[in-house]
């Protein structure tokens, strides 16, 4: 088994309503202040963000490798938080695909896909989760 070591650097600012997350040379700025939505992401919608770009990346690599043409790709990503002990107990997420593909082809990525998603597969390990996926309207006229 391989592994990879990962590093974020995060500074909490000088007014203390916001942390600031560093990688390399991008940074994403973070609600620090509990219960104001106001100032930017809170913990954990960015949880539930690493969710929703995480399936959508290896819907990508798994459609590509597998010769399948994607289009749109949406997702939605919803978690359920108890108070006491503060942790997130569920999560749900909902993958929207537009593709010239049949449901079977699209089935078989998106099960490639959800089983290669290292954050849903570390999510699963915690929490009650519920994956699944569905067909775009076809917007052509």
């Amino acid at each position: 088994m391989s592994t990879n070591s990962y590093s974020v650097h995060l500074s909490r600012q000088p007014e203390g309503d916001t942390t600031v997350a560093a990688v390399r040379d991008f940074t994403l700025t973070l609600s620090s202040k509990a219960g104001d939505s106001s100032v930017g992401f809170n913990p954990v919608e960015t949880l539930l963000s690493a969710a929703g770009a995480c399936i959508t990346s290896s819907l990508g690599l798994v459609a590509k490798n597998s010769d399948v043409a994607l289009g749109d790709v949406k997702v939605t990503v919803t978690g359920t938080r108890q108070s006491d002990p503060p942790q997130l107990v569920a999560a749900e997420v909902e993958v929207a695909l537009s593709s010239p593909e049949t449901d079977k082809k699209l089935e078989r990525v998106f099960r490639i896909a959800e089983r290669s998603s290292t954050i849903l597969s570390t999510l699963r390990e915690a929490l009650e989760l519920e994956v699944t996926w569905k067909r775009l309207p076809d917007t052509d006229a």
